[in-house]
């Protein structure tokens, strides 16, 4: 595992690296008592504590699926962020994310007791 850091708003503990040799969704293996980051935790984390955090340049991982209706089929979707000149982009490639779809990486978190 990673060094971690204590989230206390969202009593969990998240890793502060990525995994990236699990850079292809079929290659994600999330370890016994962790999971990953929902897209709401996500997004607070980035905007409190994106200091703390690698995210290796522009965000680009994994969270759990965020739609109810996908969980079965995708159960996961890629965070992608990117800055451009005079915007922002905040993708979730749609949600449809396939067993080669590449992604830089994913972090696990796990509910603090």
């Amino acid at each position: 595992m990673n060094k971690t850091i204590e989230i206390k708003e969202l009593n969990i503990e998240v890793e502060t690296e990525l995994h990236t040799e699990m850079n292809k969704i079929s290659k994600i293996e999330i370890p016994k008592g962790w999971r990953l980051l929902t897209l709401a935790e996500w997004i607070l984390i980035y905007n409190k504590y994106k200091n703390k955090i690698n995210y290796g340049g522009n965000p680009d991982e994994i969270v759990s699926q965020p739609l109810e209706e996908n969980k079965d089929k995708y159960p996961y979707w890629n965070v992608w962020f990117r800055s451009l000149v005079g915007r922002s982009e905040f993708n979730g490639i749609n949600g449809n994310l396939y067993c080669s779809s590449g992604v830089r990486g994913v972090r696990f978190c796990k509910d603090v007791k």
